[in-house]
């Protein structure tokens, strides 16, 4: 908090600095002229727009389902300030105004994500200072992934939470700006999950910069998120919507992804025992865990690049021989058991990655 403030004062200096110099932000409300003058975009299309004061770059979409919303603009520099900071925000059918976020870094061609559900909008973009960017030109296009597992903007309250489901990941991205500071900025995401009373659940996300925190029904706005860390399990104490909260401090875009897991569904992880190699082939032994079977996965590099994936599908299998392989070749193995819940399977972690060489 203490440095987001700081760059608030400095931006405040800069602002009196600069007195008499227009500093884009973002409105509420778009204008009836806005709206109506609005330029109809497609997606994978490059636009242009010369920029003159007062006159907004304001332009209207339409997405049939709910997915990404990708938005990429040029910056322009200033012989005096430099490069500019890049605003896009987003607004609703009415010209209500449901995202914005500022680029701050140093990227000439930043790209701005932003998950919505199906509907019409419109995409306001600017740069800051923008009399210094007169007489200059900005090339901006528009690209759209659908994706029902996104998170859809604005969603940064108890009211305006994402609804999602257990054990299905979901996909989310943050980034504000430190100067950007009012209430549809991109500072945190808020989702909610119905979890029934009793159930173990647990929380697991990749990416995440902030802090994650979850919460009950029953707290408000402004503390709604109480602290249970991300990994551990979590006993539903009622049957209902329980709250989780992404929140970034950082001056970055970044992608995250969450998912609640239901803690029975999941096996344990298992690890592999011992490794050996035979002719054009090895043969992988691992830890028997209680599960509805395993995979094992090889590759002749570190990253798993290229993989090849064998499924045992007894639990008490815990040996296999995998043949027809390279001589005198390098491999890479990992192993994961999984269960199959109700005709779906649920993976557990893979094991550690081990490497074992054929022989000739």
């Amino acid at each position: 908090m203490k440095k987001r403030l700081l760059m608030m004062a400095i931006m405040i200096v800069a602002v009196i600095g600069f007195a008499g110099i227009k500093v884009c932000a973002a409105e509420e409300k778009l204008t009836t002229g806005e709206i109506n003058s609005a330029r109809n975009v497609d997606m994978g299309k490059n636009y242009t727009v010369t920029w003159k004061y007062d006159v907004s770059n304001v332009n209207k979409i339409s997405l049939a389902q709910k997915g990404l919303l990708t938005i990429t603009a040029s910056k322009v520099t200033h012989n005096t300030l430099g490069m500019l900071e890049m605003n896009v925000a987003v607004y609703d059918a009415t010209g209500k105004i449901v995202w914005e976020c500022r680029d701050e870094g140093g990227n000439t061609n930043p790209s701005f994500y932003v998950g919505l559900n199906a509907g019409t909008y419109y995409v306001w973009i600017e740069p800051s200072y923008v009399s210094y960017a007169e007489g200059t030109t900005t090339t901006y296009s528009f690209g759209f992934t659908a994706n029902q597992y996104v998170e859809a903007e604005n969603n940064n309250t108890k009211e305006t939470a994402t609804p999602i489901e257990t054990d299905v990941t979901y996909t989310g991205y943050l980034g504000s700006g430190f100067s950007v500071t009012d209430s549809y900025d991109d500072g945190y995401d808020v989702y909610k999950v119905k979890l029934v009373k009793g159930k173990k659940y647990r929380l697991v996300a990749t990416g995440v910069k902030g802090i994650c925190n979850w919460g009950t029904k029953s707290t408000a706005v402004d503390d709604i998120f109480k602290t249970n860390d991300e990994g551990k399990d979590y006993v539903a104490s009622y049957t209902g919507d329980h709250y989780i909260c992404v929140w970034n401090y950082h001056n970055e875009q970044y992608k995250y992804t969450i998912q609640m897991r239901t803690v029975s569904n999941y096996p344990s992880k298992t690890s592999i025992t011992s490794l050996s190699g035979g002719k054009k082939s090895f043969v992988v032994n691992w830890k028997k865990v209680k599960c509805s079977g395993y995979e094992i996965q090889y590759a002749d590099n570190k990253k798993m690049e290229k993989a090849v994936t064998k499924t045992i599908k007894k639990s008490g299998t815990v040996k296999y021989q995998i043949k027809k392989l390279k001589a005198k070749k390098k491999y890479y193995v990992r192993v994961r058991a999984y269960n199959t819940v109700k005709g779906k399977k649920y993976w557990s972690d893979w094991s550690k990655i081990k490497s074992v060489k054929t022989k000739k």
